[in-house]
């Protein structure tokens, strides 16, 4: 009977223990939504991909983007200088002021210099120049093209297009991800047939208005076996400080997020956002209060942050 009660108290202290971590992250959650509306900057986090710390508090905000431009559907995102560029399938582009997470402020729409119906915009990360002229790298994904665009919050003009070529290192595939990532290289990523392709390549010169990636131009790639697209649908993603952050989701299939060590090439974590992300992920960006989520429909994004430690 000693044994059984002793049992049963055990139970018990894990479930409330359960319950209490449940109800620390939703009132965590609540807090930050407190501040967000309240207009209280939020504290900068630091996300460590292989730390052992769950990255789960997941906070629907900025309201007032648009996820849909002239009936296209909502496809990239990039931010520099607290400047969203808002991508859409064909190359729209509209550009918001988000020094205020919970309230963006619009300042313009226009079409990229690549904006044509063979661009889907599928993903877009920035760079920016000595000088500080703002690039963003847009994966148009079909035919294996990234469109490299001069930016500014109220134009754009494509100064650059990088195509890939076939190539024994994708199985002749070119229908993936090109962007460039903060250290300076073109990451590729996607997957064909049973597998997830990921590629490291020489970023060109912008002098250089129409490059053709081929196989000397690829400085790393590796693969993951088992995929099956219509269990787990591969979005978009970006690279920072060492890390590939890529999306998956939509279609029916659950939303999360996949780090990956680009040099170890292991899988090192993986953020579920089906509890809260239900429209499909389509793109992310990180900033200094976590990873921003843009999605395909809604008007707003989501704010992933880590969890409390206690």
């Amino acid at each position: 009977m000693f044994e059984k009660r002793r049992y049963f108290a055990l139970l018990l202290l894990i479930f409330v223990g359960t319950v209490c971590s449940a109800c620390g992250i939703k009132a965590l959650e609540k807090e930050v939504e407190d501040q967000l509306e309240d207009g209280v900057p939020l504290e900068p986090v630091v996300i460590v991909p292989e730390d052992t710390t769950k990255v789960e508090l997941i906070v629907k905000t900025g309201k007032g983007v648009d996820n849909r431009c002239d009936t296209w559907s909502g496809q990239g995102g990039a931010i520099r200088d607290r400047i969203l560029y808002r991508l859409y399938d064909t190359g729209l582009c509209q550009t918001y002021d988000i020094t205020d997470l919970a309230r963006p402020f619009k300042i313009a729409k226009f079409e990229l210099g690549s904006h044509m119906l063979g661009n889907h915009a599928n993903c877009v990360q920035s760079c920016v120049d000595t000088v500080g002229n703002v690039f963003l790298y847009v994966s148009g994904l079909k035919g294996g093209r990234a469109y490299v665009e001069w930016v500014s919050p109220m134009a754009a003009m494509l100064v650059q297009t990088i195509t890939l070529m076939p190539t024994e290192v994708f199985d002749g595939k070119v229908g993936f991800n090109i962007i460039c990532g903060d250290d300076g290289y073109l990451w590729i990523f996607g997957s064909a047939g049973s597998k997830l392709y990921f590629g490291k390549a020489r970023k060109p010169d912008i002098q250089e208005s129409n490059v053709l990636l081929t196989e000397k131009d690829i400085l790393d790639h590796w693969t993951v076996d088992g995929y099956v697209y219509h269990q787990d649908v591969w979005q978009g993603g970006m690279v920072y400080g060492g890390y590939l952050y890529m999306l998956f989701g939509g279609n029916g299939t659950p939303a999360h997020l996949a780090i990956y060590n680009v040099k170890t090439h292991a899988r090192v974590k993986d953020i579920d956002l089906s509890s809260v992300i239900r429209e499909e992920p389509e793109d992310c960006e990180l900033v200094p209060e976590g990873i921003l989520v843009f999605t395909n429909n809604g008007d707003n994004y989501y704010l992933v942050r880590p969890a409390a430690l206690n």
